[in-house]
C-alpha cells in the first residue's frame, strides 16, 4: 500500500513538472503526451477530447469554422479581427470542409490579383498547414477533416525594401 502511494506521488510529480500550462487545462495533458503543440492548436484553445457518458453514442465530427466563410471561433482569431469584425465579414477568401477529408481555402474576386501582393491566411486544422498564401481568383485543397481561418493579411512580395515603395 504504501509502495503504491509513494509511485503514484513520483509519477504525479514527474508529470506536473513537466507540464507548463498548470494542472487545470485539459490541453496540457495532450501537450505532455504528445509532446509536440502542432500548428499551435493545443496552445490557442482546441481540445480533441471529448467523452460522452456511458450508453450514448459518440459524436464524430469536430468543426473549427463557427462564423461564416469559415472563420475560426474568437478564441482561435488573431487580436487583429477581433478587433475589427469587419476584417472577417469583408474577407475576400473562405474556407468550406467536405466533411469528406477535404476542405478548401477560396481566394475570391476581390482578392489582389497581382503575384507581387498575396492574400495569406493562418490555417487551423487537424493537419499541419499553418500559412497558405495566394493571390487572384483561386482554391487550394486542404487533406483535413476539420480546419478554420484564424487569421487574414496581404504580404507584399514585390521583394521592395520600405524605403523604395
Amino acid at each position: 500500500m504504501l509502495l503504491t502511494f509513494y509511485l503514484f506521488f513520483v509519477v504525479s510529480l514527474l508529470f506536473l513538472g513537466k507540464n507548463s500550462w498548470g494542472a487545470e487545462s485539459a490541453a496540457a495533458i495532450f501537450k505532455f503526451a504528445r509532446g509536440t503543440d502542432a500548428a499551435n492548436i493545443e496552445s490557442k484553445g482546441a481540445s480533441w477530447l471529448s467523452v460522452s457518458p456511458p450508453g450514448v453514442a459518440n459524436e464524430q465530427s469536430v468543426a473549427l469554422a463557427t462564423k461564416a466563410n469559415g472563420f475560426c471561433p474568437d478564441n482561435l482569431l488573431h487580436a487583429s479581427l477581433i478587433a475589427d469584425p469587419t476584417k472577417v465579414e469583408n474577407a475576400c477568401v473562405s474556407l468550406e470542409c467536405d466533411g469528406e477529408g477535404e476542405c478548401k481555402v477560396i481566394w475570391g474576386p476581390t482578392c489582389p490579383e497581382a503575384s507581387t501582393e498575396a492574400t495569406t491566411v493562418t490555417v487551423v486544422s487537424d493537419a499541419n498547414y499553418g500559412e497558405v498564401s495566394a493571390w487572384g481568383h483561386t482554391a487550394t485543397t486542404l487533406k483535413t477533416e476539420t480546419a478554420c481561418i484564424a487569421n487574414v493579411y496581404t504580404e507584399d512580395r514585390s521583394g521592395k525594401k520600405a524605403e523604395d515603395r
